[in-house]
């Protein structure tokens, strides 16, 4: 790239989510200001959000300042306030409203990410990782836009690329299990599978990361006293050490998206389930993913040793989350 890059920029950012959304966005924010910390100082970064004050305090752990804003009327006057080089947004819907505001209305590169809806068509550049391409790396440049697809595009977290693990691990059938299906568990997957594993023998250690937007206690702890009482079984809450938690397990039980890139980054191998048809439909085709109604065979597809593992050729091909530099750079350019 032949583009002088000036770091000393302004950058906003623009995230939601909950327990209907999916926390996502929310992770993926999150991994990309560690990355442009490296290069901006803190300072230089403000994130918007309307989502509740969970989310709000969780993206104030990134020591990042945080508007709580009610609405993208809100949401652009605070733009015109910072007076930013670059809005970033990362929202599955995000507003063509607030997106040809941005465009036409302030001197502002426009980055989105993660987005269906129309609004793409007024940004530098947009980013799809997890959908769009058959899970090919694709970047296409024009005099207007900047379009970046594929999983190298997955903004994961410094310390996922960082501790990637090259160790190859023995192909046994798992004793030792990790179950991680995102911020809030829309299908609750973590209390049906605890269920199931609960009868299958082979497994003998079981952990279960429960996200920020977890609300399914109701039914989770009573199975979780039950299943606790055969076999040694920890929750996580609040996890820093996500990538060294994978590394300590011989197999993920996790959602299409973050976590399951995150896992096989580490060299652990992933049962992938999706939590919702348009998880399925995204994946289809591509990687495969089971439903809550297969939960039920999780013995069979333990024992058959039916995953994703990481030295699969087609994985070894996406490259997954090495593009942060390019999108970066797109973020701070002149």
């Amino acid at each position: 790239m032949s583009v002088k890059t000036d770091y000393n920029k302004k950058v906003f950012l623009c995230t939601d989510g909950n327990a209907t959304l999916g926390m996502g966005h929310i992770y993926q924010t999150v991994a990309l200001i560690g990355h442009l910390s490296m290069e901006i100082d803190k300072q230089n970064i403000l994130i918007a959000t309307k989502s509740d004050e969970l989310i709000v305090e969780l993206l104030r752990k990134t020591e990042v300042k945080v508007l709580s804003l009610s609405n993208d009327e809100e949401v652009f006057d605070e733009i015109l306030n910072f007076g930013p080089d670059c809005v970033v947004i990362d929202n599955l819907n995000v507003s063509v409203d607030l997106a040809k505001k941005i465009k036409l209305r302030t001197d502002s590169r426009l980055v989105i990410l993660t987005n269906l809806s129309d609004a793409n068509s007024f940004a530098n550049v947009t980013v799809m990782a997890g959908m769009g391409s058959g899970f090919k790396n694709i970047r296409i440049e024009n005099e207007n836009q900047v379009q970046l697809w594929g999983p190298k595009y997955w903004l994961l977290r410094p310390e996922f690329l960082n501790e990637k693990d090259s160790k190859t691990k023995n192909r046994k059938v798992p004793a030792n299990l990790l179950l991680i299906f995102g911020g809030s568990d829309q299908a609750n997957l973590s209390t049906t599978c605890l269920k199931v594993l609960k009868e299958i023998e082979v497994v003998k250690r079981i952990g279960i990361v429960l996200g920020a937007s977890f609300s399914n206690y109701q039914s989770f702890d009573p199975v979780f006293n039950e299943v606790s009482k055969l076999k040694e079984v920890t929750v996580y809450r609040n996890v820093n050490n996500v990538a060294e938690l994978m590394k300590s397990y011989e197999l993920v039980l996790a959602s299409p998206g973050l976590s399951f890139f995150e896992s096989l980054l580490q060299n652990t191998p992933v049962l992938c389930f999706h939590q919702n048809d348009f998880q399925k439909e995204a994946w289809e085709g591509f990687i495969p993913t089971y439903d809550l109604e297969d939960v039920k065979d999780l013995d069979q597809l333990i024992s058959n040793k039916t995953f994703v593992f990481p030295d699969d050729e087609n994985i070894t091909k996406m490259e997954i989350g090495e593009g942060w530099k390019e999108i970066v750079y797109e973020i701070l350019k002149n």
